[in-house]
């Protein structure tokens, strides 16, 4: 069996891969995209649970005062969505501290 043939016919078949949306112009600056830093990605994490936790406590508030627009169903999946949503926070608060505490124990 010919390997070369092989591989020349597999050449063939895979093109390189290219970006599926245009690239945004470059408007200035030190051409870099800014990516969002760690504690902004946390910072936001913190305030998606609190709105969560928000809104439970929001739709629990108006189910317990009679109102027809809420219903029990939609106060359960808030909660359990709040309650996920911390669950999440700690596990995350819980690794970083972990990668933290390695980091620290490292001997140079």
């Amino acid at each position: 069996m010919d390997i070369g043939a092989v591989g020349a016919a597999g050449a063939q078949r895979f093109q390189p891969v290219r970006p599926t949306q245009p690239e945004a112009p470059n408007t200035g600056g030190s051409g870099v995209d800014e990516a969002p830093g760690f504690a902004e990605m946390l910072e936001d994490g913190i305030t998606a649970v609190a709105d969560a936790e928000r809104q439970a406590d929001d739709l629990a508030q108006r189910f317990a005062v009679g109102d027809p627009s809420v219903q029990i169903q939609d106060v359960t999946v808030a909660t359990t969505e709040a309650g996920l949503s911390v669950q999440l926070m700690v596990a995350v608060r819980d690794r970083a501290l972990e990668a933290y505490q390695q980091v620290i124990n490292l001997q140079v």
